[in-house]
């Protein structure tokens, strides 16, 4: 919950329409397949509107988000975050 809060404090979570975005970048999509290759290549708006889309998605199918974050996907985007930052 803290992190949620910190993303939310941050303004890292944006609003968009996630679920349209989702099925327009279908490689996002199942959290079951490997996306770290495309995340290390993806822009800070990407970023955070997948960050959202998880957060957002877990409000529908609970447990996304830790699934997400035990499968290495935040990891990912939380490293090329700061990348991009750096």
């Amino acid at each position: 919950m803290e992190f949620r809060k910190a993303l939310t404090e941050t303004r890292f979570l944006i609003v968009f329409n996630w679920l349209d975005w989702l099925n327009e970048h279908e490689i996002y999509k199942d959290t079951g397949k490997d996306i770290i290759t495309p995340i290390r290549n993806a822009d800070m708006d990407t970023l955070r509107k997948l960050m959202t889309s998880y957060i957002r998605g877990d409000r529908f199918n609970e447990g996304l988000f830790i699934a997400v974050m035990k499968n290495g996907t935040v990891e990912a985007i939380l490293k090329r975050v700061k990348e991009l930052q750096g």
